[in-house]
Order: C-alpha cells, then structure tokens, then sequence
C-alpha cells in the first residue's frame, strides 16, 4: 500500500492517520520541501489572511491553502511558539 500526506499541523501535533500510518510503514520515503532559509522544510505555519500567525484553532481547514507556510523546524519554533 502507498498513501502520502503531510505528518503535522500548524501546531505540531499528528494527524490521528499519520500516526496510525507511521506506526504501521515499513518503509518511509519523504518528499523534502526547503525552507526560505535553504534548510528541509518539516513543519506547517498556519497565518490569517493578513500574514498574522495563527496559533489556535480547528486542526484541519478546508481550503486557505494560501495561508500555510512550509519551514524548517528552528523557523517555526522562532514565529510559532
């Protein structure tokens, strides 16, 4: 079996199916993505339509794609928490 997604939120916690998958793989193959900063990309910064952090709020949203910024984990430690 194949799946693929993303492992975490905007506030670093698992999606329940990540962790059921993660638990269950045999094998993980990770698609990188950089940060601005030129380092692998591992986590998701949620912000509101203004570029403001978001910081609390529903785990998943449907659509605002646009307001999710991929950064490498000393990057979003530095804006999120």
């Amino acid at each position: 079996m194949l799946t693929y997604g993303i492992r975490t939120d905007f506030q670093a916690n698992l999606f329940e199916g990540s962790m059921h998958l993660l638990a269950l793989a045999d094998e993980l193959r990770e698609l990188k993505t950089i940060c601005k900063c030129g380092r692998k990309a591992t986590m998701n910064l949620r912000t509101d339509e203004k570029g403001r952090v978001i910081k609390e709020g529903e785990q998943t949203e449907i659509g605002g794609n646009d307001r999710y910024e991929v950064l490498c984990r000393k990057h979003f430690m530095e804006l999120a928490f």
